[in-house]
């Protein structure tokens, strides 16, 4: 049972501690409290005296009365502030805030200290921090004063009669949100584990324990009465014309001191009550059990109970050994050094933390539930007493008592007033046959519905598998709908349609009051606590403009205050560092701080400067009254007679004009909806079209600006003000210039189209120049951003510089570039079509020959090439020897192969793959350097075919040399083009089998639909993924020629794609063990493909660095830059992105809990760990698509895909890897 502190008005003693202070301080009084930690240390080892426990209870009680003193001190400063402004409450948002804040902190306080451990008190904690919060009151007093001094002085400037009405309206405002908080009152909302339900029944058996909840409950709704009177009372004199201002302030206040006192008055019986909440709760299950034996929901209800007390148990034991991880992690930060390290353990014990809170959260959420088994009855007991009161009706009726007319206006006259009315149901044509078959026959389909859901059990009413099943309906429930149909039939088969259609409609209505009443829901957890840096982080930006304010003024010359508060957001940044942040003593010296702000003073000013100053002032606030006046044209505005509407008004929709006379005119920016949203947005001037809002914006901050400067008091403020004034005079001449702006939207929209044109933009989608990529950028950078940012004229002359850029550079290059690679890929083709044995390729090649030679007998070709072996050494002999078999085995493999394989290419196989996947980069230095060694390879070939025909032509001279180069030469050639042919194959094989798990897929599509599947649209959306990586294959494959690397792609994706099909024709539930993802594996894939980036980027640097420096112009100062630029972008392409392929360690942990049977995890129940699985599949989702989006945002991996270091193929397997991933996940974390 939860411990309530006693209230206490006066300021006590520790004489005056009475029996129900001691029987409250008890819990921290006992020998057991002593000796369980504290001064124990050093007592264990010794029996514990009587003089020594006395002195500790003493000093208990000495911390408690300081406390109790400390805390009504706060109380009595805290409602003394909110009476003194309650006139001033809602216009001083910053107060209220304040206020609300404050509130929170001292109920956190109280909380604190009253569910303090009995071994650990915190009644000093309490009273050090009730302390703080005294001056911080006194601070925020002080600020309260300054503003509502200002508030008085803006209510000068209206009418008596208008100031009157705002006030009236200001207190019906707080009148109206006094009674939802009664409400709230009425509902016990925050009182613990009372509700409503539980209070009200009575107590069987125990008479003291049911006086006492008699008593409590009288006394809270006298107490609630006399409040609603009191609110009433209230609302009447304050909607009163007659009341002045003075009573409306005097009304606030009795408005305040009503709330406290009803909040005052409600503690005693509310503790009374929670003094016997157990007693009620014994009620409460008695009663539960009694229903059970004739209600099945309460029966459910009743085996819930232990279920809930067994998961409760094992919920905290998860929960207690988080706790001990949490010491351990606190630890080990607590001891670490190095800020890296430091950081790691804390977001360690955050995520631990997390774990943790989601335990307690389920825990809380279990015995919220028990603690609301009172409102569950009464709903129990209301199904069943509505279905009684029902029965009996519908018996009248049935037996016709007294007369079937009375039965039949008796049961009318049980309905609400507004559905006694009997609709007219039947048509016309009523009196035929016909329709009152068909009425009979509706009414024979609704009984067989009701017959069958009394016998189908309700699966997702369930909250423990272990529960009994229920039916949607009882057998008594079921009884008295039969009962209103066959009353219904009766009606029907006298003519009466009409009373037949209501009894069958009602009928339909309780029985899904039936239906509904079997689901009772686990409570929605409670919000999280609110992050107390938040808080604080707020107060300290209230802080920064006040010492902003004071400095403008003049004051903190030496920067003294301005070092206080840095020093004071460094002790917050390191509290951040903390696994349980402390922010008291931050806090202490924000609010001394706060407080030598407002009481420090400025210096005096020296009168030559002040009289500059004030000129500089007077022309700042002339400025400004002209941007004003500018303003009604550049807006549409109205002006606002009624000057009560200014408060329904935001500031910055209102124009404030001050004519000469010294009268105050007010007008209205009107406002429209945008084009694009259901945003509202100024309209402009029908001269200001062109005008971006964001220059008038910023026209109306830089007039609003130059209002604030006005007002400073810093000596010295000429220079600023006469450049704040200058700023703003140039700023309004651009605006009104409306034709600069025109000319500005439309070189951007020039350069737009030059660049979307179908020419233009396919030619630099395809060939990217160097320069194209940034100088898009900054081109996309000036479109977007430009508008409130950049004059027009700039805007004009730097889109007219691009657009030169893009026509006069980068298009000619793209151009050369696209030509040039067309003339190294034919380089490339002819050197494969000369290697080759295709009647294409010319006669005088190395494949031709090749072919020549394949057609000789080995015979023939071994003529003439006797070699005495006698004077050659063993190992020259076993080359010679082995010779002829080499050339007799390559030449009929060669024969036999397929001429796609024959000839040569095996010789210089891997360099032509190599110069093709260098060739698609398509960039400037890849292209150069492909064509370069193109050219050394053809020569390199040319020379080998002038070799081969060297040794045919010597064989009968140097038959030796015949034999070993021609093994040598053809050798090498079968074992690249049977490589070749292999790699062909495996891609065709693996291409074959793609082919078929994908017909699978496309086939299951065609014949379901999202009607048939629940998870056919994930399912549809996976499968085109899949099907743009296959597409991507087959492009690759075009362009590379790399038949290994596709086979292997097509193996992927034929492994993704039956793992889909089973996905999707896979109905059964995956096992428990099979709860298992391999995130490291994932993660090593994922770092293997982005590592291709930094090689990729390295080769095409050396190319680069190495082409340079062979360069004429490697001297010069613009070429060095530019070459330099160019290795800072590939620099930045080989930096380490592995930090960015990082799995929260906290999902993979979870899931091995849940696997693990002697983990609190793994004994939860199957729905449970289902629902468990469930969110860590999504969060799991969501850190795949997190670093897909890192990966794709990051300016190297911008650079890679869009410009020429791989043209994507590389980026192709990396997607495809994220994709497998989400595939994968989404098969083993399956609930």
């Amino acid at each position: 049972m939860e411990r309530k502190m006693p209230d206490d008005n006066p300021s006590i003693t520790v004489s005056d501690l009475d029996t129900k202070k001691l029987a409250f301080l008890s819990k921290w009084l006992g020998k057991n409290a002593i000796v369980s930690k504290g001064i124990a240390k050093a007592l264990r080892r010794k029996m514990l005296s009587k003089t020594k426990v006395r002195d500790y209870q003493d000093n208990i009680k000495k911390q408690y009365v300081a406390y109790v003193n400390a805390k009504q001190k706060t109380d009595a400063l805290l409602g003394d502030l909110v009476t003194k402004y309650s006139a001033y409450w809602d216009q001083m948002e910053d107060l209220k805030i304040r206020i609300q804040q404050t509130e929170a902190e001292i109920r956190d306080i109280a909380s604190r200290v009253h569910n303090a451990p009995g071994d650990s008190p915190e009644f000093e904690e309490g009273t050090q921090r009730l302390s703080v919060i005294q001056g911080r009151l006194a601070t925020i007093d002080m600020r309260a004063g300054v503003t509502a001094e200002a508030i008085d002085r803006r209510r000068e400037d209206l009418s008596e009669e208008e100031q009157r009405k705002a006030n009236a309206a200001l207190l019906l405002d707080r009148i109206n949100m006094a009674s939802r908080q009664l409400e709230g009152m009425r509902e016990l909302n925050g009182e613990s584990v009372l509700t409503p339900a539980l209070v009200k029944r009575s107590i069987e058996g125990d008479d003291e324990a049911e006086n006492t909840r008699a008593a409590a409950v009288s006394a809270l709704e006298g107490i609630h009465t006399g409040l609603a009177e009191t609110l009433e009372e209230l609302r009447g004199e304050a909607a009163a014309e007659d009341t002045t201002s003075d009573r409306l302030t005097e009304l606030g206040s009795d408005l305040t001191s009503a709330m406290r006192a009803a909040e005052s008055n409600r503690a005693a019986p509310i503790r009374d009550l929670l003094s016997i909440v157990e007693e009620m709760r014994d009620g409460v299950l008695d009663r539960l059990t009694e229903l059970a034996g004739r209600d099945p929901v309460a029966g459910r209800e009743v085996a819930r109970q232990a279920q809930m007390d067994e998961t409760v148990d094992k919920l905290q034991t998860g929960i207690d050994a988080l706790t001990d991880k949490i010491t351990s992690v606190t630890g080990r930060l607590d001891a670490a050094d190095g800020f890296k390290e430091r950081q790691r353990l804390a977001e360690e014990l955050r995520a631990i933390e997390a774990q943790k809170a989601g335990l307690q959260q389920r825990q809380d959420q279990l015995i919220a539930y028990k603690e609301q088994t009172a409102d569950r009855i009464d709903r129990i007991e209301g199904i069943a007493a509505k279905g009684a009161a029902v029965n009996l009706l519908m018996a009248a009726i049935r037996d016709g008592s007294p007369t079937p007319e009375d039965a039949f206006q008796a049961y009318l006259q049980s309905k609400p007033v507004d559905a006694r009315h009997i609709e007219p149901a039947a048509p016309t044509n009523s009196d035929s046959s016909r329709y009152k078959e068909e009425v009979l026959e509706r009414l024979d389909t609704d009984l067989a519905t009701y017959t069958k859901a009394s016998e189908t059990v309700v699966p997702e009413a369930r909250m423990f598998l272990s529960e009994p099943d229920i039916t949607h309906i009882n057998q008594d429930q079921l009884a008295t709908l039969t009962m209103m149909i066959t009353n219904a039939k009766a009606l029907a088969t006298a003519g009466k349609y009409d009373e037949a259609e209501m009894l069958r409609t009602d009928a339909l209505a309780l029985y899904h009051t039936f239906a509904a009443s079997r689901h009772f829901a686990l409570p929605t957890p409670q919000a999280a606590s609110p992050d107390p840096f938040d808080a604080f982080d707020r107060t300290l930006v209230s802080v920064g403009v006040l010492l902003d304010t004071l400095w403008g003024k003049g004051g903190d010359t030496d920067n003294a205050l301005r070092d206080r508060l840095s020093d004071i957001k460094a002790m917050r940044d390191a509290q951040k560092l903390q696994a349980d942040p402390d922010l008291s003593a931050a806090t202490e010296a924000l609010s001394t701080l706060e407080g030598d702000i407002v009481n420090a003073t400025v210096p005096d000013s020296d009168p030559v400067v002040v009289e500059t100053d004030n000129a500089a002032k007077a022309a700042a606030v002339a400025k400004a009254a002209e941007i004003k006046r500018e303003m009604l044209d550049i807006f549409q505005t109205r002006e606002i007679t009624d000057l009560s509407l200014l408060a329904d008004l935001p500031e910055d929709r209102v124009i404030a004009i001050t004519e000469p006379n010294g009268e105050k005119k007010f007008f209205e920016i009107k406002m429209k909806e945008a084009s694009d949203s259901n945003l509202m947005i100024d309209r402009r001037g029908d001269e200001f079209k062109n005008v971006p809002r964001e220059d008038m914006t910023r026209l109306r901050q830089q007039m609003q600006m130059l209002e604030l400067l006005s007002e400073t008091n810093a000596p010295g403020c000429a220079d600023m003000l006469d450049a704040a004034t200058a700023a703003a005079q140039e700023l309004l001449e651009q605006i009104k210039d409306g034709d600069a702006y025109k000319a500005a939207y439309d070189e951007i929209t020039r350069v737009s189209d030059y660049l979307a044109a179908v020419k233009t933009r396919v030619l630099f989608e395809d060939w990217r120049p160097e320069g194209y990529g940034a100088d898009k950028a900054a081109f996309d950078r000036l479109k977007d951003s430009w508008e409130g940012s950049k004059k027009p004229a700039d805007v004009v002359r730097e889109a007219r510089a691009l657009h030169d850029k893009f026509d006069q550079i980068h298009k000619p290059a793209a151009e050369s570039l696209r030509e040039d690679h067309g003339v190294a890929k034919r380089k490339l083709d002819e050197i494969e079509q000369d290697l080759s044995a295709d009647k294409n390729g010319t006669e005088a090649n190395v494949g031709a020959k090749i072919a020549q030679l394949t057609k000789m007998k080995p015979e023939d070709l071994f003529a003439n090439t006797s070699i005495n072996l006698d004077a050659k050494t063993e190992e020259e002999k076993a080359q010679l020897q082995a010779a002829p078999d080499i050339i007799r085995g390559a030449l009929a493999y060669l024969k036999d192969a397929d001429k796609r394989f024959s000839g040569a290419q095996g010789k210089v196989r891997a360099t032509l793959l190599e110069l093709r996947e260098a060739l698609e980069t398509r960039s400037r230095p890849s292209v150069d350097e492909v064509q370069r060694r193109a050219d050394a390879l053809s020569a390199e070939l040319a020379g080998s075919l002038v070799e081969l025909d060297n040794l045919l032509a010597n064989k009968a001279s140097d038959p030796e040399g015949f034999l070993l180069g021609m093994a040598a030469f053809l050798g090498e050639a079968q074992e690249g083009t049977m490589e070749a042919r292999n790699d062909y194959e495996f891609a065709e094989e693996q291409k074959r089998l793609c082919k078929e798990e994908r017909k699978k897929v496309k086939d299951w599509l065609e014949e379901n639909s999202l009607e048939t599947h629940a998870n056919y649209t994930e399912y549809a959306s996976i499968a085109a993924a899949l099907d743009g990586t296959y597409d991507a294959i087959g492009q690759n494959l075009k362009s590379s020629k790399d038949y290994k690397r596709a086979g292997q792609d097509y193996m992927d994706a034929t492994k993704n794609w039956r793992d889909l099909f089973a996905d999707v024709t896979n109905a059964q539930e995956i096992a428990m063990r099979e709860w298992f993802f391999d995130f490291a594996a994932w993660q090593t894939k994922m770092r293997s493909s982005v590592a291709k980036v930094a090689v990729a980027a390295g080769k095409v640097q050396e190319m680069l660095n190495g082409k340079f420096s062979d360069d004429e112009r490697k001297d010069e100062d613009e070429a060095k830059a530019a070459v330099a630029a160019v290795n800072a972008v590939l620099n930045m392409c080989q930096g380490d992105k592995t930090g960015v392929l990082v799995f929260d360690p906290v999902v993979t942990q979870r899931l091995a809990n849940l696997r693990d049977p002697d983990h609190a995890d793994g004994q939860l129940p199957l729905k449970e760990k289902k629902a468990i699985i469930a969110q860590l599949r999504e969060d799991s989702l969501k850190q795949v698509r997190r670093i897909r989006t890192r990966l794709e945002t990051d300016p190297a991996f911008e650079v890679y895909r869009n410009n020429p270091l791989d043209r994507g193929q590389t980026w192709v397997q990396l997607t495809a890897t994220m994709l497998n991933m989400e595939t994968e996940i989404l098969k083993h974390l399956a609930p």
